[in-house]
C-alpha cells in the first residue's frame, strides 16, 4: 500500500488559535483600528451546515489541514477490470461505478480528524514527510502511544518524529469486509465471497473502496455477485432523509403492523429501482398475514389427527391438482430467488395462499375434513393441507421469519428456519389434477354467482344446479370431480349439460 501526506498549512497570524465566532469579531476590531471599514451590515444568506451524520446545525468551516492519501489513481485499469469479473445485478450498477472509476482525478484521501476510529498506525518525519511504518506483527496500534521504532529519519537523519494524529475514514474499515467473513489474515478459503448487497448511493464507496482494498491485498475481486438496491423515497419523492424530514420511523411502522408487514412492503421494489414508501403495502402485507395465521388456525387440529394416524392415503383428483400447482409454484418461487426477483417471487406466493389456498382449497375440502371417523377421501384432503403449509411456511420464512417461525412450532413443533428450502416433488406434478382443479373453481364461482343472485349465503344450500361442459373431455373430468363440486358449493342435485342448451336460471356455466 502506498501513501503520500500532503504537508501545506496556513497559519492564522496573530488570530491563530481563536474559534470562528471570536476570529470574526477580532478581524473586524482590527479593521476598524486601521480605519478600513466603513460600514457592518446584519444580512441573511445560505450556510452550509453539518447534517450528514447529525443534526447539530454546525456551519461547514474549511480547513487546510495535512492528510493522508492512497494512491489509486493508477489503479484504474485493474478496477474496471475485477468490476468486469463481477456479476451485477441489476447490470446496468456496473457502468455507474466504471464511470466513476474513469472520472477519478485524486487519490483516496482516508484521514478523517475526528475523535474516535481506527488509528492511522504511521509515524513520518516532519522536516521531510517520509513516513514510517510498523512491523505487519506490531499491529494493530496506536502511534501515538506508542514510541516510534526509530530514533532518526532514515531519509534526513532529523529526530523530529511525530505520530499520525488522525484517524481512518470509515470506508477503510468496512472495505475490507469480504476478506475479514472469508478468513483473512489467516486463510482465504472462502475467498472471493459469493455476495455483496448494498444500497446503489454507496456505489462510488462501499463497492468502489472494497474493490481497492481487496485489489491491493489479494490482487483479486472481493467478491462473485453484487446486488444493488434502490433508494426509499420519501412521500415528497425524495430520498428519505432525516434532514429532509421525509422519513418514515420504521418503529412506528412496527409498532402498528410489526416487523414483518414492513419487512414484505419494503421487498415490494424490484431491485436497483428507488421506490416510495408506501402504507397501503405494509397494510397489504399484514392482512395476508392474518389470512394465513387464520388458516393455519382452522387447520391444526386437522393436522394434529393426521399426524396421530400417519399414512398417506390415495390422493383425491383436486388435491392432486392443488398440489401439481404448489410444486410449479416452489420451482418458480426458487429460480426468482436466486435471480434476486424477491417481489416476483413474494407476488406470487401471495397469490397462490390467497387464491388458490384461502379462496377456493378450504372452502372446497371443509366438508371432507369435517368427515367423522376414517375416511380416504378426508386423510386425502388432510395430507394436502399438511403438504401445501408445511411448504408455504418454508417458502414463505425469508419474507416474514417471525410469524412463520411461530406458526411453525404450533402447527409442525420445529423451527422453519432449521429446516431446508422445499424442492418440487416431480410425483405430485399431474396435469389431469390441474385441469380437474380448474374445473373446481369454476364450477364453485358459478355456483357463488347464482348463490349471490338469488340473494343467499355463500354457505347455503340449494337443492339443484346444471353444470355446463364445452366438450366430452371436461364432462368427463367434471364426472371424476362431481361429488366434490356438489359438497363444495353446497348442492343437493347437480346435473351436466352440453353448453349449448341450458336454462340461465337454474344452470351454472363456465
Amino acid at each position: 500500500m502506498q501513501l503520500t501526506k500532503m504537508a501545506k498549512s496556513l497559519t492564522a497570524g496573530k488570530f491563530d488559535g481563536l474559534s470562528i465566532e471570536e476570529e470574526r469579531k477580532a478581524v473586524l476590531n482590527e479593521l476598524e483600528k486601521a480605519g478600513c471599514l466603513t460600514k457592518a451590515v446584519k444580512i441573511d444568506h445560505n450556510v452550509l451546515v453539518h447534517i450528514e451524520r447529525s443534526d447539530c446545525q454546525t456551519p461547514v468551516e474549511l480547513l487546510s489541514k495535512p492528510q493522508w492519501f492512497i494512491r489509486i489513481t493508477d489503479l484504474k485499469h485493474q478496477i474496471i477490470r475485477l468490476a468486469d469479473e463481477i456479476e451485477w445485478v441489476p447490470k446496468v450498477m456496473k457502468k455507474r461505478l466504471i464511470e466513476w472509476v474513469k472520472g477519478l482525478e485524486w487519490d483516496w484521501l482516508f484521514s478523517r480528524q475526528r475523535t474516535f476510529g481506527t488509528p492511522i498506525p504511521f509515524w513520518f518525519c516532519e522536516k521531510c514527510n517520509y513516513i514510517i511504518a510498523p512491523t505487519e506483527s506490531e499491529l494493530l496500534i496506536d502511534p501515538a502511544k506508542r514510541k516510534p521504532p526509530v530514533d532518526t529519519c532514515p531519509k534526513c537523519g532529523s529526530t523530529a518524529i511525530s505520530s499520525a494524529k488522525d484517524v481512518c475514514d470509515c470506508w477503510v474499515d468496512s472495505s475490507i469486509t469480504p476478506l475479514v467473513v472469508a478468513g483473512w489474515p489467516d486463510n482465504l478459503t472462502y475467498y472471493p465471497v459469493n455476495l455483496r448487497q448494498q444500497g446503489s448511493e454507496i456505489i462510488r464507496t462501499w463497492a468502489f473502496y472494497s474493490l481497492v482494498q481487496c485489489f491491493l491485498q489479494t490482487g483479486r475481486t472481493p467478491f462473485k455477485t453484487i446486488l444493488v438496491n434502490g433508494m426509499m423515497l420519501g412521500p415528497d419523492g425524495r430520498a428519505m432523509h432525516s434532514s429532509l424530514g421525509n422519513f418514515i420511523e420504521p418503529l412506528e411502522v412496527v409498532e402498528k403492523y410489526g416487523a414483518d408487514a414492513l419487512r414484505q412492503a419494503l421487498l415490494t421494489s424490484s431491485i436497483g429501482s428507488d421506490f416510495p414508501f408506501n402504507w397501503k403495502d405494509v397494510k397489504y402485507s399484514y392482512s395476508f398475514m392474518q389470512k394465513l395465521w387464520n388458516v393455519c388456525r382452522f387447520a391444526q387440529p386437522h393436522l394434529i389427527e393426521y399426524k396421530r394416524r400417519g399414512r398417506k392415503p390415495k390422493l383425491c383428483l383436486i388435491d392432486k391438482g392443488i398440489l401439481s400447482l404448489l410444486q410449479k409454484l416452489v420451482k418458480s418461487i426458487t429460480e426468482k430467488m436466486e435471480r434476486f426477483q424477491y417481489d416476483k417471487a413474494l407476488q406470487g406466493l401471495q397469490n397462490f395462499v390467497w387464491h388458490e389456498l384461502c379462496d377456493y382449497y378450504i372452502e372446497a375440502v371443509k366438508s371432507r375434513l369435517y368427515i367423522k371417523g376414517e375416511s380416504e377421501r378426508k386423510r386425502s384432503a388432510q395430507y394436502a393441507l399438511h403438504t401445501i403449509l408445511d411448504t408455504v411456511l418454508r417458502l414463505y420464512a425469508p419474507f416474514a421469519p417471525h410469524i412463520t417461525e411461530e406458526i411453525s412450532h404450533n402447527l409442525f413443533g420445529r423451527s422453519t428456519h432449521e429446516s431446508s428450502w422445499p424442492e418440487a416433488n416431480q410425483d405430485l406434478i399431474s396435469s389431469e389434477g390441474e385441469e380437474a382443479w380448474l374445473l373446481l373453481k369454476r364450477a364453485m364461482s358459478s355456483i357463488w354467482k347464482l348463490k349471490s343472485q338469488m340473494k343467499l349465503p355463500l354457505n347455503a344450500e340449494i337443492p339443484r344446479a346444471v353444470i355446463c361442459y364445452k366438450n366430452e373431455i371436461e364432462r368427463e373430468l367434471l364426472i371424476k370431480i362431481m361429488r366434490d363440486v356438489k359438497e363444495a358449493g353446497k348442492v343437493q342435485r347437480l346435473k351436466l349439460k352440453s353448453s349449448a342448451n341450458y336454462d340461465l336460471r337454474d344452470c351454472l356455466c363456465r
